[in-house]
């Protein structure tokens, strides 16, 4: 049973279900004709092979209709259990998982006891890093840094992806805590990056705002060797043309 030649019953990954669904008669037969059931089971492989002239073919076309729109509904509910899913608190964990193409890397106020940072030299790689070096000399204002990653583990938030016009989840860059108790949510671009994340941006703002004053934030981009950060919903990035949302990391601390 290669195809499914009827859109109303076509189910993806044909490979994936056509063993299940081997299994489940052969387990239905078992359960209904006991003994035999091998020997019918036999039966009912021998007949799928036959193609258009097989008489359980059209039962099993008839069955994926009647599923499709269960499955389809199935689906929908996780899609959107998915979506609307953020982190709603965020704790530090007590260990972090790291493969071989990570390394350490020297760092004084990471709240981990080592620092990871990927090998390879990946875009954006070098605006990290330098962001790291930044925030790393601030001991007088910052307690712990902490570098996101992705997955369960990390703190997230919802945003509307334009370009595939759909909600998303995303990770921001940076988790700071603040000596003076303040906590601080950043997410560091460059270049093309910092003017394609409108989305984030909003999502970003709004969320700092629902958190409230002790919390602090936004797109953060190094502009003629100084550090800025942009918590407006109304987010816009031109290189060398900063609006009055963009404000100086150097100013979270004189607050």
């Amino acid at each position: 049973m290669k195809e499914q030649t009827e859109d109303k019953a076509k189910i993806t990954n044909i490979a994936r279900s056509w063993s299940p669904l081997k299994s489940a008669v052969r387990v239905w037969m078992k359960s209904v004709l006991g003994e035999n059931s091998d020997y019918y089971y036999r039966i009912f492989i021998k007949d799928i092979r036959k193609g258009a002239s097989s008489v359980f073919r059209p039962a099993i076309t008839r069955a994926l209709k009647d599923y499709r729109p269960i499955l389809e509904k199935i689906l929908s509910e996780r899609v959107k259990k998915n979506e609307e899913k953020e982190t709603p608190i965020f704790t530090i964990q007590e260990s972090y998982s790291f493969t071989d193409d990570y390394e350490i890397m020297p760092a004084e106020l990471c709240v981990l006891e080592d620092f990871y940072i990927r090998k390879d030299n990946y875009d954006g790689k070098l605006n990290e890093v330098s962001f790291i070096n930044y925030i790393d000399s601030k001991e007088k204002y910052i307690e712990w840094w902490l570098k996101q990653g992705i997955g369960q583990e990390y703190f997230a938030i919802k945003y509307f992806n334009t370009a595939d016009q759909k909600f998303s989840l995303f990770y921001p860059d940076w988790i700071l805590k603040f000596k003076d108790g303040r906590i601080g949510i950043f997410n560091t671009k460059s270049g093309r990056t910092a003017t394609d994340t409108e989305g984030r941006a909003s999502a970003l703002a709004k969320k700092l705002k629902e958190f409230g004053k002790k919390f602090v934030g936004g797109i953060t981009i190094k502009e003629s060797e100084v550090w800025h950060f942009n918590c407006s919903k109304n987010y816009k990035y031109v290189p060398g043309k900063l609006d009055k949302n963009w404000k100086k990391f150097e100013d979270l601390f004189s607050q």
